[in-house]
């Protein structure tokens, strides 16, 4: 059984190897939108259970990113759930490390992410962000064997993922399907 937020995953990617072609710029982008989907999977994941299952956003609390943060009076009167998923919505998905600790804190799952991931975010990151050039000026050159490497490890750590997410979550009912 999978999430629909790895079969939503899973028909981008393989949407996205229907694209590749010879043009050097429509490679970039469909590189760069394959870390997009791992990005979006991991945020729908986790924005999802958190919307639903009070007990994770508790957990959320007291992990190591949040249990410093500090909340004035007005907003603990407020729709403090409200604030806490909408400082959810705003971290940056692509970076591992914090989002790694979260799901670790708050779902009790491991992102196992290696260093061929971070060299692909930050290829991607050189991509949005330099229009393909690395800080040192060099021109990123994206091939089709790059992309289809890439959707193919990207794949297998969602798919890892939400192995865990679905035994944990999903079979339990302890989330929305």
């Amino acid at each position: 059984m999978s999430s629909k937020f790895f079969i939503e995953a899973k028909e981008n990617l393989e949407y996205i190897s229907t694209k590749i072609s010879n043009d050097k710029y429509l490679n970039q982008l469909l590189y760069a939108n394959i870390i997009t989907i791992l990005e979006t999977y991991l945020y729908r994941v986790f924005t999802t259970l958190l919307e639903n299952n009070f007990e994770l956003l508790k957990k959320l609390t007291n992990s190591s990113k949040f249990k410093t943060q500090k909340v004035t009076l007005k907003m603990a009167l407020s729709d403090i759930k409200k604030h806490i998923l909408e400082m959810i919505k705003g971290l940056n998905y692509h970076n591992l490390a914090d989002i790694d600790l979260l799901y670790k804190d708050v779902l009790g799952i491991k992102i196992k992410y290696n260093d061929e991931i971070l060299k692909a975010i930050e290829i991607r990151h050189d991509i949005v962000h330099r229009n393909g050039y690395k800080k040192d000026g060099d021109k990123i050159s994206i091939s089709n064997e790059d992309i289809i490497k890439t959707i193919e490890v990207f794949e297998n750590l969602i798919k890892e993922i939400d192995k865990e997410v679905v035994e944990k979550f999903f079979c339990n009912k302890k989330a929305i399907k």
